[in-house]
């Protein structure tokens, strides 16, 4: 699974930007600190974290307040 970096997307709202920003770091520090069994978990998780925002936030906000896809779009939320 490939996690979305600030280095592969561009993310606009700067709450979104520091999320990013602290997942990428985590994930990089951890690349280099764990062994691959731990790191591939690591992955997973934030991956987890990424469907569950998505589930649990954005979605079900879009779907309440239509009037923000067109933001969510330009963010590449959706």
């Amino acid at each position: 699974m490939r996690i979305p970096t600030s280095q592969n997307r561009d993310v606009g709202h700067p709450a979104i930007t520091i999320c990013d920003k602290e997942l990428s770091r985590v994930l990089e520090r951890s690349r280099s600190t764990e062994p691959t069994d731990e790191f591939q978990k690591i992955v997973e998780a934030m991956g987890s974290i990424i469907v569950d925002l998505d589930l649990r936030l954005i979605q079900p906000t879009l779907r309440r307040h239509p009037e923000l896809t067109a933001e969510a779009r330009e963010m590449k939320l959706i």
